[in-house]
């Protein structure tokens, strides 16, 4: 298997979608269980580009660093 892209989703899309999923930039990938095609595209829960994580989490990593206990040595 390939490397996949984090901007990627694969799933398995009804042979009646197929048309509808190509218009919007997906490509086949196989075949998948009846009725079914293996398809790749763009991920539906990402708005343009992918943001970074830090700004998201950056609060929480201050808090935690700000709840550590302080080792003994450090206190002297």
């Amino acid at each position: 298997m390939g490397v996949y892209a984090t901007d990627h989703v694969r799933a398995l899309i009804s042979k009646k979608r197929v048309a509808e999923m190509l218009a919007r930039g997906w490509c086949i990938i196989g075949a998948g269980e009846e009725g079914t095609l293996l398809m790749e595209g763009p991920d539906p829960d990402l708005e343009g580009a992918p943001q970074a994580m830090a700004p998201l989490f950056g609060h929480l990593a201050e808090r935690a660093e700000a709840r550590r206990p302080v080792p003994a040595w450090e206190l002297a």
